[in-house]
């Protein structure tokens, strides 16, 4: 294995709808864009209205069309293209190489098309929205393309618009997670953060209560973790090239809990993470495990498909 010295994105979309968390994704997407001498993309999908609306109750149907977010939803409508170049304008991000795109339809399918299209790097999206429109437009989004996205996804929580400065990186040692770790310090490097490196030993795999239960049980957990500890100090040692950049923890349980409960102590701004499923169909990635931690934590978070990922979204 070699360290990802020359790793770096070449072109990344970041797709906004004009809220606080939409432009959390896009001054992180300016940064990144920046440091990596990448292309931007920064792209908007008009959604059918009529489908928003249908769900809302009355109050929100209101306040959609006639409150705050009234004036985004007619401005979107016809002018997003210079909506799109004022919130570059407004980030200092004119000086890049960027293009405005706008899409009509059901938004992840059109982000995951462009990416498709354009054989983008990275997508970008804010999450977390509070009102009628927000909710209706990031809704799902986020965890659509977490699942069906064949490019890296980094989510962008809406008090995340700077560049992270601590970042923690997940591994069950598979080549998926590989990519994360590679990407996720290659992050780091570009933003001066503390980089972190957690393994969780799965409890399905090796129920703990049965090993220590068996004659030889003790030896055979002690014989687990050492392996384990060995591995990422290894995988430390392998990314970095000094063991000692990094913090490395071992945890023992159901992975997305124990990914929960070192986020809350840690608090680091990013989470990167691979997205393996355990069915072995190809194109199919459950993403489970990341999609629970977006629920729970208060982290952006970075996901990465695994190598060769086809994504049941089509071109359009």
């Amino acid at each position: 294995m070699n360290r990802p010295d020359n790793f770096g994105y070449r072109r990344i979309q970041v797709a906004t709808d004009f809220s606080f968390s939409g432009t959390s994704a896009t001054r992180q997407a300016v940064w990144l864009a920046k440091a990596f001498d990448a292309e931007l993309v920064v792209t908007h999908t008009i959604p059918d209205l009529r489908q928003a609306v249908y769900g809302l109750a009355y109050h929100e149907k209101i306040d959609l069309f006639t409150g705050p977010d009234g004036k985004m939803v007619r401005e979107m409508d016809h002018e997003p293209e210079s909506l799109l170049k004022k919130s570059i304008f407004d980030l200092g991000g004119l000086d890049l190489k960027v293009r405005f795109e706008t899409f009509s339809g059901e938004p992840y399918e059109k982000i995951i098309s462009a990416a498709l299209r354009e054989s983008h790097d990275l997508v970008m999206v804010g999450t977390r929205g509070n009102s009628a429109w927000e909710q209706f437009i990031v809704g799902s989004t986020a965890k659509r393309l977490i699942r069906h996205c064949p490019t890296s996804v980094w989510i962008v929580k809406a008090e995340h618009a700077e560049p992270p400065r601590s970042i923690l990186a997940t591994t069950d040692f598979s080549d998926t997670c590989r990519r994360a770790v590679d990407q996720a310090w290659a992050i780091a490097q570009q933003s001066n953060a503390d980089f972190k490196l957690l393994h969780v030993i799965d409890e399905r795999d090796f129920p703990e209560q049965t090993i220590t239960g068996l004659p030889e049980g003790e030896y055979i957990h002690r014989e687990i973790m050492e392996t384990a500890i060995g591995q990422l100090r290894e995988l430390a040692q392998d990314i970095t090239g000094d063991q000692g950049q990094v913090e490395t923890y071992l945890a023992w349980g159901t992975p997305w809990r124990e990914i929960q409960g070192l986020v809350q102590q840690l608090k680091p701004d990013l989470l990167a993470m691979g997205t393996v499923g355990r069915r072995g169909l190809q194109g199919l990635v459950v993403g489970n495990t990341a999609e629970k931690i977006l629920d729970v934590c208060d982290c952006s978070m970075l996901t990465v498909k695994p190598s060769g990922f086809k994504s049941p979204i089509t071109v359009s």
